[in-house]
């Protein structure tokens, strides 16, 4: 096998200035290609396991993917996955000599796969309440390279929806927010950095998963407004993201009948992919499904008609969650799509054009010129990159510090006089960064938390609890609520879920508001009530959670 060692530079110029070039090379590539492995190309897919595998080498030798997909059941450490990544790159080059994409859900915040090897940087809507765009952009950027140094070089980011529906069960948190200027600059922001950091960017879900009150993962969501009502809101960040050279778009399971008269969603629309991305917008980038295993499409039509139809429609790579008999059935329905003529080999070709190209403007894949054969490429950062990495953990602080918000009045947060505080917790980030003093203590259940007000100490001394938690029980909130006044003391919850469903919660209860889980989003609502960072008390986008000045 040969081997291009590509090292990572620092450079000021967009990765699209040589994509002429790229594109005679991906073309020459292209034309040496049998028709079973141009198919192979635009399927990306899951793998089964943690490691090579019989199955893993079957499926692989079987359908010459294009790319795979890593969820959370493939990924055990940072060592083993990188030695994953390795070896399943050197195996699909030695059977069909094509490189990868080999993808994941990076996200940040409650979308991540990988916990070890990577920074936890907080999740969008924490981003965009930070409003620290400079700081975003370098996230990005140490994302990116920390992803490549483990062998995952797409990462299916960011999110553009702008999360304008409170009741979205699927995006909230995952959205910058709610406003589409603030959404359309953090997704500018975030993809420059990734891009710096030579990961490829994914913006999803084109035209918009924002205004949905269901999951697509389950049902077919749909969205009636028209398409002026879109171009002024959802499509705002997907155009800005097409200017600033965004590799890859994709789609939404999301039906549109006041903007496509027939039943389709936009995955499987011609107009959304071809008429409005493509000859509109004059993205030339990749375009590619969300899932076609979701209900939304699956419940609908038998995933190889559907895939061949999101093709017609102008999708560049079909993708698949899993790795059973599904797969199968998408590659001989596009087998007997291109014999039939249903598909031509000059739009087969595009596609996969476009799919060979972005490999060699990544260093995925190397070219031979002599041969016209594709190389095996290989990520090498430079000893300046690496050390933007030690600074990996405080530019997550400066974010996950800057994104915490306080509902209510900021005197209950300052400590003057005998205050007592009852952390009832159990998250240990919180714990072990919390400064307790005298009187202070860890409560871990409703009745340590009742037999703790009902002591001597709590009738002598005013007293806080401070309730920390994810997932919003109402009822649950309001009998500690209940507990706390009958006893004399201050509820302060410490949210850390999706605030669209605060809304209608008690405006008077204090509320500090994180809008992360993540390990640094805790900690650093600890340094609040540690008196040491003073939270937000007005926000750049209204949540619902607000009391004026949002």
């Amino acid at each position: 096998m040969v081997r291009i060692t590509v090292l990572l530079l620092s450079f000021s110029i967009s990765v699209l200035s040589c994509s002429k070039k790229m594109n005679e090379e991906a073309s020459i590539v292209v034309s040496r290609l049998s028709l079973e492995e141009k198919i192979g190309q635009i399927l990306l897919f899951a793998l089964p396991g943690t490691e090579m595998n019989r199955d893993n080498r079957a499926i692989i030798s079987k359908y010459k993917p294009g790319g795979v997909i890593f969820f959370g059941y493939n990924i055990t450490g940072s060592g083993k996955l990188a030695y994953f990544t390795d070896s399943l790159q050197k195996f699909a080059f030695e059977k069909y000599g094509i490189p990868m994409f080999i993808t994941t859900d990076q996200e940040g915040g409650r979308v991540r796969r990988i916990n070890e090897g990577v920074e936890a940087f907080p999740g969008n809507l924490a981003s965009g309440i930070s409003e620290e765009y400079d700081a975003v952009e370098k996230m990005g950027e140490i994302q990116g390279l920390q992803l490549r140094m483990l062998g995952i070089n797409m990462n299916l980011a960011p999110v553009l929806d702008v999360n304008n529906n409170p009741e979205n069960p699927v995006i909230n948190t995952r959205s910058f927010g709610s406003d589409p200027e603030v959404v359309s600059k953090m997704g500018e922001r975030y993809i420059k950095g990734l891009a710096m950091g030579r990961c490829i960017s994914v913006a999803k879900h084109f035209p918009g998963h924002g205004d949905t009150a269901s999951d697509s993962h389950y049902e077919l969501p749909v969205i009636k407004h028209d398409l002026a009502h879109l171009e002024k809101n959802e499509l705002i960040p997907f155009r800005n993201a097409i200017r600033n050279d965004v590799e890859s778009i994709m789609t939404a399971h999301i039906l549109y009948p006041k903007i496509v008269d027939k039943k389709v969603s936009a995955t499987l629309s011609p107009f959304f992919l071809t008429e409005l991305l493509r000859k509109k917008y004059k993205f030339s980038g990749i375009i590619m499904t969300d899932d076609l295993e979701m209900n939304a499409v699956s419940m609908r039509l038998k995933l190889g008609r559907a895939a061949v139809d999101s093709f017609k429609a102008g999708s560049d790579i079909i993708l698949v969650s899993t790795y059973g008999k599904n797969i199968n059935e998408i590659y001989t329905s596009f087998l007997k799509a291109v014999h039939d003529g249903e598909i031509s080999m000059e739009r087969l070709d595009e596609s996969v054009r476009r799919i060979i190209e972005l490999k060699l403007r990544y260093a995925i894949a190397g070219f031979d010129k002599k041969s016209g054969k594709l190389l095996s490429g290989s990520f090498v950062p430079e000893k300046e990159k690496l050390k933007l990495l030690e600074g990996a953990s405080a530019l997550n602080g400066k974010i996950s510090g800057s994104a915490l918000y306080f509902r209510g009045n900021t005197d209950s947060l300052d400590r003057k006089g005998e205050v007592r505080r009852l952390y009832f917790t159990g998250n240990r980030d919180f714990i072990t960064s919390i400064n307790l003093k005298k009187g202070d203590r860890i409560i871990g259940s409703a009745g340590e938390l009742r037999k703790a007000l009902s002591s001597k100490t709590a009738a002598e001394s005013k007293t806080q609890v401070v309730y920390q938690f994810f997932n919003l029980n109402r009822n649950f909130l309001s009998s500690i609520n209940k507990i706390a006044k009958s006893n004399g003391a201050e509820l302060i919850a410490l949210y850390t879920g999706n605030p669209f469903i605060f809304t209608g919660v008690d405006r008077n209860l204090p509320v500090l508001f994180t809008f992360s889980p993540t390990e640094m989003s805790l900690k650093q609502a600890a340094q609040v009530f540690n008196g040491i960072l003073k939270p937000k008390t007005k926000i750049n986008c209204n949540l619902g959670i607000g009391r004026g000045g949002m």
